[in-house]
């Protein structure tokens, strides 16, 4: 199973930097996937970073709330 970081972020006028950031969220899951469904939070968007088999670290971000392609795509 892999750990996945996420740290979500809020857009907001009343912060100097213009947005707030909330405390990391460990998700251990087999999938991104998996990891996302997981995961619920409120926010304008979120970043999760994981170390991939290779070592690699790695990076994505997502608007929130997240949809999957199965439901941006309708039936296939």
């Amino acid at each position: 199973m892999k750990e996945y970081t996420f740290t979500t972020y809020t857009v907001s006028k009343e912060f100097i930097s213009g947005y707030a950031i909330s405390e990391p969220k460990i998700i251990k899951a087999m999938s991104l996937k998996k990891a996302i469904k997981l995961f619920k939070d409120e926010g304008t968007f979120t970043a999760i970073n994981w170390i991939s088999k290779k070592g690699k670290d790695s990076y994505k971000t997502i608007t929130l709330p997240y949809q999957f392609r199965k439901e941006r795509k309708g039936r296939l």
